[in-house]
């Protein structure tokens, strides 16, 4: 069994040791440059120039040459650390703002051990206050922040773990965003029908969607029985095209909105700031599905493909009349009179589908790899909580493992 010793982070590896920034890292905020956005336009270079999350912009000269970690000095990011990384690497020549500390290695602790172990931790009992949702890593606090600390061969290897998980988010991170651009632009080619498959040439006429299909064409009446088993669909559940879930409750405890009968091959569009495009095709996932009436549900007719008119409402084309709707207003939301007036160009029941089902095929193997990736972000988070706690270790050459 693994020796464990307390202390003031809680249980950690017995031959770790918790230590202090202060002691274990060298802060180097001293070659921090502090430039407005107006004197980096006359300044423009090659050399990244750095904010707490990311690079900003590009100057003509540098103040730090190597590895360095960088963590944030103000802001409200340090709320989120669950879901947004809280520390960066940036190697190389490069410029840092006076938003960011400099985290540089004392020559026997690696950045990069420091990088990965506050990149997702909590250190808000460590921070000031300043203003309402403003907070501020003073160099103070940061000096006094502990962290466990193995030897250096076993940072490197935790180190090199964490890094190879990284990669493999990083690669598919890449891989969605060169399918959805690719997705993008096919869609604008076969909706606008400036591409037509092979096989058709007829000529599209232009229909609205109160032609093409019924919007809300069930609801449940105030009378439905208390008891009745619901699958309720919120606003909150949907997101550009994918479904994330369902509350089962009955009849009696589900919210007012619970009104919307689906059936499969509705479409769920959300009418409330529909630019964030709250919209998704359902598939027939759930025994007993009622959306909320921020839904226009759209359930075609016997003229039009269900895959194809999903596409046309999640398109620029949809984008822009909704735009143009909302366009001053001062609570973005459309009705579903609006969604029934929205007009597009359409082409045979038969063209359709055969474009819904080209599109439909992209949007499978986007969910294929958005799917990979969460179960990579999952994967990862495992690893940093058992790797950089010692609650799982890495065999490190010329050490024995435990």
């Amino acid at each position: 069994m693994m020796a464990m010793q307390d202390s003031i982070i809680g249980e950690i590896p017995a031959d770790w040791k918790c230590a202090t920034i202060g002691s274990a890292y060298e802060i180097c905020n001293q070659n921090r440059l502090p430039i407005s956005r107006e004197r980096r336009r006359d300044k423009s270079g090659q050399y990244p120039y750095y904010g707490p999350t990311g690079v900003l912009d590009y100057i003509n000269e540098y103040r730090f040459d190597g590895t360095f970690a960088l963590i944030g000095e103000d802001g409200d990011n340090f709320l989120k650390f669950a879901t947004h990384p809280m520390t960066l690497l940036a190697s190389g020549r490069f410029n840092v703002n006076n938003h960011a500390h400099v985290i540089g290695s004392d020559g026997v602790n690696l950045v990069e051990w420091f990088q990965q172990y506050f990149e997702h931790r909590d250190i808000t009992t460590h921070l000031t206050r300043q203003g309402a949702s403003r907070y501020k890593l003073t160099k103070a606090a940061l000096l006094d922040l502990p962290l466990a600390l193995p030897g250096q061969p076993e940072q490197q290897a935790i180190v090199n773990a964490l890094s190879d998980i990284s990669g493999l988010l990083k690669s598919l991170d890449r891989a969605l965003a060169k399918k959805q651009a690719i997705k993008q632009g096919l869609m604008r080619e076969l909706l606008e029908g400036r591409m037509r498959l092979p096989g058709f040439s007829e000529k599209w006429s232009e229909k609205k969607i109160s032609e093409l299909s019924t919007v809300n064409p069930e609801s449940l009446a105030s009378g439905t029985s208390p008891r009745r088993k619901v699958d309720y669909i919120s606003l909150e559940d949907v997101r550009r095209g994918d479904i994330f879930g369902a509350t089962q409750m009955e009849f009696k405890d589900a919210p007012s909105r619970a009104r919307r009968v689906i059936r499969s091959h509705d479409i769920l569009f959300g009418t409330v700031r529909p630019n964030l495009q709250s919209h998704a095709l359902y598939r027939g996932n759930w025994k007993h599905p009622i959306a909320s009436t921020g839904f226009a549900i759209v359930r075609t007719g016997s003229s039009s493909d269900p895959g194809f008119l999903f596409q046309l409402l999640m398109s620029h084309l949809a984008d822009v009349q909704i735009s143009r709707i909302i366009a001053g207003s001062n609570y973005p939301a459309v009705s579903s009179a609006d969604v029934c007036r929205l007009t597009f160009m359409v082409p045979s029941l038969e063209e359709q589908q055969a474009i819904g089902a080209v599109l439909s095929d992209f949007d499978k193997e986007l969910s294929l790899l958005k799917r990979r990736s969460v179960k990579a972000v999952a994967m990862k988070q495992g690893m940093m909580q058992a790797l950089l706690s010692g609650r799982t270790r890495l065999p490190v050459q010329g050490e024995g493992s435990e």
